[in-house]
């Protein structure tokens, strides 16, 4: 069977039984029509071995593809050639007898979805209010007239400012965690966020009353 050949019939074989999006179909079709233009219109599938792969992969750290694309286009060729083993075209696996070195890869942090903010955002919310009520309660029951606000509603306050101020700004957590309570200026409702290197930012919390009120936390209250 020709590559060619054997292409076609993988991905109207695989994506008719496996539950994928077009766009990965057409990632697999463009992988693999571009190794089958490195590998020749006549190459063989049964000449697939582990000297192809290596001099695939070697061809596009020439070309400087990222490690990320390497990897993903070696990974499409992987499906191809299990797909063609459980067919039993091929006896076995070409990767099998070979170990492959992608290098560094940079992958982009993930952001948090809009259920997940909401969830965080009411989980610290939930937290400060049962707090702030257990702290009500108390003051009715023993007839405390001038209210004092505790350790722990000051903590449950701050770890909501926190949150808020992370949704807020965009700070990273570390910066956030090296914040001072001389980096927050009070007039200006801005915070000084020491950035990566030498890099230094003033952020402004005017969008957000509970990240004025972290700084307020901090400045008045226990920790």
């Amino acid at each position: 069977m020709r590559l060619n050949d054997a292409n076609v019939e993988f991905l109207s074989g695989y994506f008719s039984t496996h539950g994928r999006r077009k766009k990965t179909e057409a990632a697999y079709r463009s992988d693999l029509t571009q190794f089958q233009a490195f590998a020749g219109e006549d190459f063989a599938l049964l000449s697939l071995d582990s000297s192809v792969i290596e001099r695939w992969t070697a061809y596009l750290r020439g070309e400087k593809y990222s490690p990320a694309s390497i990897r993903r286009k070696i990974v499409v060729l992987k499906v191809f050639c299990s797909y063609w083993v459980r067919k039993g075209v091929l006896p076995e696996s070409p990767f099998w007898r070979v170990k492959l070195n992608f290098g560094r890869i940079e992958q982009l942090p993930r952001a948090l979805t809009e259920r997940e903010m909401r969830s965080l955002l009411g989980r610290a919310w939930r937290n400060y209010l049962a707090v702030s009520t257990e702290q009500a309660e108390s003051e009715i029951e023993t007839r405390i007239i001038k209210r004092k606000t505790s350790s722990r509603d000051y903590r449950a306050l701050r770890d909501l400012a926190l949150v808020d101020l992370l949704f807020a700004t965009g700070m990273r957590v570390g910066e956030v965690s090296a914040l001072d309570v001389r980096d927050y200026f009070t007039r200006e409702a801005v915070f000084r966020v020491q950035g990566k290197g030498a890099g230094i930012a003033l952020l402004s919390s005017s969008t957000s009353k509970l990240c004025r009120s972290s700084a307020h936390t901090w400045r008045r209250g226990p920790t």
